[in-house]
């Protein structure tokens, strides 16, 4: 009884690790393919289509990935949301539940307003041909080519305590993809990563795993090296005080670097 009660506060411990890590990477600013003029062409609710990048006074900026009904953007004040399209006279409007936040576009411009506030204005879609595959490789080596079947965003430098232990290297995690169309991929993530970190001669390591609802753990060692996967479900409509129940939006996380 005592060793379950061990587990669960263990694998909870994990989980709550593993939020807190995804949760420091979550503010990047990841380079974006040029979008067309049209943005809003899809036959596929859960197919994203080209990402906008726009660029607001005051320095802001907004990135965009546009969905058939729904938006995910990244704000230049480190806030992240995916919201639902609603009804608009002209252009395409998007909205959280209570309408606090609303994210207009219309051709290439944008703007945000928060209440009575325009937050973010004279938004306009950046022209500059970019990527959206991360600038640096600053991971171990045997990382690459990063798991295609994803949309990575940039490494970030990280110092973090897992497993009661302190890491320090380099974490780069993924954007929002539905689980439904995660579970139509193969190879999987994890057996992407398992397969290619084996043949490189890393060893799993068990004192580095942990799962939970939603939500899963892993790690692999080489010398002094230690590469930690994982990632995590949210609820598109989860119901609050209950389980986990999807449709969910999964984002995927990867650290490199050394025990310190």
């Amino acid at each position: 009884m005592i060793n379950n009660k061990k587990r669960f506060l263990n694998v909870s411990l994990a989980i709550v690790v593993i939020l807190l890590i995804i949760g420091g990477v979550s503010v990047y600013y990841f380079k974006q393919s040029k979008p067309s003029r049209n943005i809003f062409t899809t036959d596929d609710n859960n197919k994203f289509i080209n990402p906008a990048n726009f660029n607001c006074s005051e320095n802001k900026k907004i990135q965009a990935l546009f969905f058939k009904d729904r938006v995910e953007l990244s704000l230049s004040d480190g806030r992240n949301m995916l919201i639902s399209q609603a009804v608009s006279a002209s252009g395409a409007r998007y909205a959280n539940t209570d309408e606090s936040f609303v994210f207009w576009n219309k051709g290439d411009t944008a703007f945000v307003n928060e209440g009575n506030k325009t937050t973010f204005k004279d938004c306009l879609i950046s022209t500059e041909e970019s990527s959206t595959t991360p600038e640096k490789n600053n991971l171990v080596s045997d990382i690459y080519p990063l798991y295609s079947n994803l949309l990575w965003n940039n490494e970030i430098a990280t110092t973090t305590n897992m497993f009661g232990l302190q890491f320090s290297g380099f974490g780069i995690d993924t954007r929002y993809i539905t689980d439904d169309k995660y579970n139509k991929l193969d190879p999987s993530f994890r057996e992407y990563y398992d397969t290619k970190l084996t043949a490189k001669g890393w060893v799993q390591n068990k004192d580095y795993d942990a799962d939970g609802a939603g939500s899963s753990v892993w790690g692999y060692t080489k010398g002094k090296d230690v590469i930690i996967l994982s990632y995590h479900s949210t609820a598109i409509n989860q119901k609050p005080n209950e389980p986990l129940s999807c449709p969910c939006n999964m984002t995927f996380y990867i650290f490199s670097g050394e025990k310190i």
